[in-house]
């Protein structure tokens, strides 16, 4: 028996058909999260999958592969999908062509949008395909995809982030900061695009930081689709029970949790539970309802767990006949509470039934309900919290708020809980809104001709990393390069004119300043011979090193004698020395030797002298010379000048020894001084010397 083939053949089918049938519900899983549309401005229409007609798109709307969505002029929209946002402008035609856990792949015909992209799952790509080439983001950042109405274009601006573009056998990756417009479908005519901020950027960027700066972000999962838009309309608050709580504000006392809004039948969830409010898809799709005596409260699940999407936390009552007939028999449901399970009506492995539930409320793995299990329902003994709508208004997808009938507490009491709503609907039930307008004609055909993207190894068959586009154009500098070359330009304009003016500065100011240089130091050695002669008239021949001329100074400053002694005795001891070096020079120079009688020239200097200088010379000399000789002879000096003492102590050991060690730069600066004067001097003299010759 063991080596029977044919035993072997039935007990190996046998195994794949267990194995198929395991494997089976597990196929069957729809994807965790889905696409959203999350905001409507201004007429946008609505296509769902296999239909040709066009509706007024519903905010909050669940969005399948197949769906259309056109933004007419003026009009913007947003679509959620994960951690993904893209935003539409006005004349865009987009579809979603595929959605699963790894990838996202839209079709645009034409129009712009901006994606922005927070969060990737390892291995996710979220893919962007126009009439001439695929886009494959594979990095978080920021993104602009634009179609010229002719569709023969697409210019793609990474703002932030990578992307590879794929085309007809070629293929190039985007980096941060690059912007190009490509033609034709094999990507050879890129070209620098001009990706300036406009206002659909700056609503994009504010719709950007909405969801960064919400305080729901500190209570929620940041994968939970619509979190952002709790906080405008409710508050958080702290029960000991659940935790934190999220309440709504602007709703009424009558008000309960899948009654402002209309059901949809989507595939393949079955029917999904679309809220009228802005606020009402997180708390439709994600977490429970519990009954507070301020009213209704949300508790979302675990922060730290990914939840997973569900069309509606309810669970329904199946009416009996009594009253009603089979066609009119109300459809009723009422709100999951914390802490019970939810059984989807749809095909789904045990492990997506787990994991459904325990990211959406507190649950461990072991503590799920399995089929069959008979659960105590809280919400359903709570008053106003079952809602119930004819079956042709649920059918049709009316609004509940509108249609909504009360049930009578018999039919309720002994009303069985079922997990399904009614059967699907006829084809074509889904998407019956108010009529749309639709997009172009010669638009929606451009949309078949949507590339496909290529497999990934088409960018592995191209040069690792692709050389940008850039090189296709290597004229078309990038605006930052052109700005800074502009400001270069200038730069270097502006230094060449300072250079060439401040040459010409340094030349004027170098002559102005040698003249000018020349000019003061002639009035200054000039100033300093007569301020010397001043302070220190000539002393008689035999009594040169007399300190007697000094007392006419000394009334000058009776205020404050011993302050001013010090200066007026350095001066004198510097006029002493000058008269002791030039009584010690050797007589070399001839016109020198009747230096020791210099009252003589005066006479004649005076009226033949050459300019100012020299007359005013003469006459300060004659004068000097004449108030000597009226002067008494200074037989008695005064007992103790204030002067005399300090004068006449570093005048004795001046010629043997100069007092150095004691006041070093002092002396260097009197010696110095005295270098100068003997300069002066001898300048002064000489000119004296040569006016007569040349007289």
């Amino acid at each position: 028996m063991k080596n029977n083939p044919t035993f072997k053949r039935i007990a190996f089918a046998g195994i794949g058909a267990v194995l198929l049938a395991a494997g089976a519900p597990a196929l069957a899983d729809p994807p965790s999260r889905i696409a959203r549309l999350a905001y409507i401005s201004g007429p946008v229409s609505f296509a769902p999958a296999g239909e040709n007609d066009w509706e007024n798109a519903a905010l909050n709307t669940t969005l399948i592969p197949g769906d259309c969505l056109w933004v007419e002029n003026g009009a913007r929209d947003e679509v959620q999908i994960g951690g993904a946002a893209l935003r539409m402008g006005g004349g865009t035609l987009v579809t979603l062509a595929q959605l699963a856990d790894r990838m996202t792949r839209l079709q645009m015909a034409q129009g712009r949008i901006n994606v922005r992209v927070r969060s990737l799952r390892p291995n996710e790509v979220v893919e962007i395909d126009t009439p001439n080439l695929a886009l494959s983001i594979r990095q978080p950042g920021e993104y602009r995809v634009e179609v010229d109405p002719v569709g023969n274009a697409t210019m793609v601006a990474v703002r932030r982030g990578q992307a590879d573009v794929f085309g007809d056998g070629n293929a190039h990756r985007l980096a941060s900061g690059q912007a190009y417009r490509f033609g034709g479908s094999d990507l050879r005519g890129a070209q620098y695009a001009r990706a300036d901020i406009d206002e659909f950027d700056r609503w994009s960027t504010s719709r950007d930081r909405r969801l960064e700066q919400s305080r729901a972000a500190r209570y929620v999962s940041p994968n939970l689709v619509g979190y952002e838009d709790l906080d405008e309309q409710g508050t958080w608050r702290s029960v000991p029970t659940y935790g934190n709580v999220w309440m709504p504000s602007n709703v009424g006392r009558d008000w309960a949790p899948y009654r402002d809004g209309h059901w949809s039948y989507v595939q393949p969830w079955g029917w999904t539970w679309v809220d009228k409010a802005p606020w009402g898809f997180a708390v439709s799709h994600y977490g429970r309802w519990a009954r507070f005596p301020r009213g209704w409260g949300w508790v979302p699940g675990p922060r730290a767990a990914t939840p997973v999407y569900a069309p509606a936390l309810v669970a329904f009552i199946s009416i009996g006949g009594g009253a009603y007939s089979q066609r009119e028999r109300p459809v009723a449901w009422f709100p999951l509470a914390p802490r019970e399970a939810y059984r989807p009506s749809y095909r789904a492995s045990p492990a997506y039934v787990t994991n459904i539930n325990i990211t959406n409320t507190t649950f461990a793995r072991n503590q799920v309900p399995r089929d069959g299990q008979r659960v105590d329902y809280a919400n359903r003994r709570v008053g106003g919290a079952v809602t119930a709508v004819p079956r042709t208004a649920f059918m049709r997808e009316q609004p509940v708020s509108r249609a909504a009938i009360a049930l009578p507490v018999a039919a309720l009491a002994g009303a069985a809980i079922a997990n399904a709503g009614p059967a699907a609907p006829e084809r074509g039930a889904r998407g019956r809104g108010e009529a749309g307008r639709p997009p172009p004609q010669a638009v929606i055909a451009r949309q078949a001709q949507a590339s496909a993207a290529p497999p990934p190894a088409a960018l592995r068959r191209a040069p690792t990393p692709v050389p940008p586009p850039v090189a296709v154009a290597p004229d078309a500098p990038t605006e930052r390069a052109a700005r800074r070359q502009d400001r270069r330009e200038a730069r270097d304009e502006r230094n060449g004119r300072d250079n060439r003016d401040g040459r010409d500065d340094r030349v004027d100011r170098s002559g102005r300043n040698d003249r000018s240089g020349r000019e003061d130091r002639n009035d200054r050695n000039d100033r300093n011979d007569r301020n010397g002669r001043d302070a220190h008239p000539p002393s008689p021949p035999p009594l040169p090193r007399a300190p007697t001329p000094v007392t006419p100074a000394i009334p000058a400053t009776p205020a404050v004698p011993a302050v001013a002694a010090t200066p007026l005795a350095q001066a004198n001891e510097r006029g002493n020395r000058r008269e002791e070096r030039r009584e010690a020079r050797p007589p070399a120079p001839p016109p020198l030797a009747n230096a020791p009688t210099p009252p003589a020239p005066p006479p004649a200097a005076a009226p033949i002298a050459p300019n100012d200088r020299a007359s005013r010379r003469d006459e300060i000399r004659q004068a000097r010379e004449q108030q000597r000789q009226e002067r008494p002879a200074p037989a008695a000096p005064p007992p103790a000048p204030p002067v005399a003492a300090p004068a006449a102590a570093p005048v004795a050991p001046r010629p043997p020894e100069p007092p150095k060690p004691e006041q070093p730069r002092a002396e260097q600066a009197q010696q110095q001084a005295g270098q100068n004067g003997r300069g002066n001097e001898k300048r002064g003299e000489k000119r004296d010397r040569d006016r007569p010759e040349k007289d």
